[in-house]
């Protein structure tokens, strides 16, 4: 410890004598003789009495000064120049500090203690900045090589939140409706779902079928089924979902009672209706570039809900189109019992698939209706009711058809769960459609 006093003792005493302030010598005041400092004002010359000394006379060689005086050509060692022996009187300067009154310039030490500091402040920062970067790394860290991670439904930059809806007040529109809880899964299920080139179908783990060969349907008295175009064994019979073989079966007849042209021997054929992915694989491989056959997966035929129509003639011998008379009826009727004519010229951009006279497709009597009114397409009307009928954010869209009310709105899927609690009504009916894209559109039908 003493060593370490010696030390720093040393080295003040070395770089005072190597440094010294204003470039002096170290200021000591001496203690006798001219130099030191008087307590008291320095005295005027005494002037003899009665005698006046000539203007602007000096003192006679050899006198002596007065106290305090400085003696001419002379400077006492060590003393410092005699600014501060200055005369006193009116208007005189009070005697100034030792070393001038200036202020000591900054030491070497200073410096370097200055330097130091800057130093630890810096590597200060550096140790704060990346001690906060590592927390937030730990944070953000996503291993999505662990296949017992289930994938967020949230982006690094955006947290999706699920709306927020208050309970239905007395008045409102939805006056009286309850949530209803669905899985996420059904987005993907419903009669109102969108398949396209974008939008691939999934298959359900059961799909309720019906054989359409049956007479109670009007098999062989309305219409026929395909020869072997949609099984090439014709081992199977052809199916459709059987939500619509009531509406098919109601459609069909009343079409051959209006058509005139449409006899025992000029019959309707229903030429296809489902498909499994491998069949629709088939058919694409055999006709990948005519633009007429959906990609794998990407059929409306995989979902039950579609078929196409031709006309048969002598014992399913030739096949032929509707004609002028028939499609024009057909096309104008279909939506009565639900149906849509699907793909057409004039939807070509939108749907990616050119006129389709004899493809038809059911969603519902309500949204046929109007998708038929308003000369919309199914992807049209499904981003139709997301932009303008959200519930929660927009009116729902109330509609009239065949006689029936309608109420009409898209529900969006939750991305914070594995589920939606969807607000419908507490009494009454309503159907639930996926759009197999983002949410639910709600169908609620009004009593007449």
């Amino acid at each position: 410890m003493h060593d370490y006093k010696r030390f720093f003792a040393f080295r003040y005493f070395f770089l005072r004598r190597l440094f010294p302030l204003n470039n002096q010598t170290p200021n000591r005041r001496p203690t006798s003789g001219t130099g030191a400092p008087q307590n008291k004002q320095p005295a005027r010359p005494a002037t003899p009495t009665g005698a006046k000394p000539t203007n602007g006379a000096r003192p006679a060689t050899g006198a002596k000064p007065a106290a305090g005086a400085r003696p001419a050509g002379t400077r006492p060692a060590g003393a410092k120049p005699a600014s501060t022996a200055k005369p006193t009187g009116t208007g005189a300067k009070p005697p100034q500090k030792p070393n001038g009154g200036k202020k000591g310039k900054l030491g070497k030490d200073g410096i370097l203690a200055i330097i130091m500091l800057l130093l630890v402040v810096v590597l200060a920062a550096i140790i704060i900045i990346c001690c906060v970067k590592a927390v937030v790394d730990s944070f953000g860290d996503d291993d999505t090589d662990d296949a017992t991670k289930k994938p967020s439904k949230t982006t690094a930059s955006t947290s999706l939140k699920d709306p927020h809806y208050t309970t239905p007040v007395l008045g409102s529109w939805n006056y009286g409706y309850e949530t209803t809880n669905r899985s996420d899964k059904l987005v993907n299920e419903g009669h109102l779902i969108l398949v396209n080139n974008d939008y691939a179908y999934t298959f359900p783990a059961s799909l309720k079928l019906e054989q359409m060969y049956n007479k109670a349907y009007g098999y062989g008295d309305v219409y026929v089924l395909g020869n072997g175009m949609t099984y090439p064994t014709g081992a199977k019979p052809l199916e459709l979902s059987k939500d619509i073989v009531e509406n098919i079966s109601a459609m069909l007849r009343d079409m051959k009672a209006a058509n005139p042209t449409l006899t025992n021997t000029r019959r309707l054929m229903i030429l296809s209706g489902y498909r499994t992915l491998e069949k629709q694989e088939t058919l694409y491989a055999n006709d990948p570039d005519s633009g007429l056959t959906a990609k794998p997966g990407h059929s409306e035929h995989h979902t039950g809900l579609t078929f196409d129509i031709r006309i048969n003639v002598k014992d399913q011998t030739e096949i032929e189109y509707l004609n002028e008379a028939e499609q024009a009826w057909i096309t104008a009727n279909c939506a009565k019992y639900g149906f849509i004519l699907r793909y057409t010229e004039d939807n070509k951009s939108v749907t990616q698939i050119g006129g389709e006279d004899w493809h038809f497709r059911y969603v519902g009597v309500a949204h046929a209706t109007y998708m038929v009114e308003h000369d919309l397409c199914l992807e049209e009307y499904i981003s139709f009711l997301k932009e303008k009928h959200t519930y929660g954010v927009n009116k729902p869209l109330n509609y009239s058809a065949e006689g029936t009310n309608y109420t009409i709105y898209y529900f969006p899927a939750s991305v914070e769960k594995d589920s939606t609690d969807i607000y419908v009504p507490a009494s009454g009916h309503y159907e639930i459609s996926g759009n197999n894209i983002d949410g639910f559109i709600v169908t609620v039908t009004h009593e007449k």
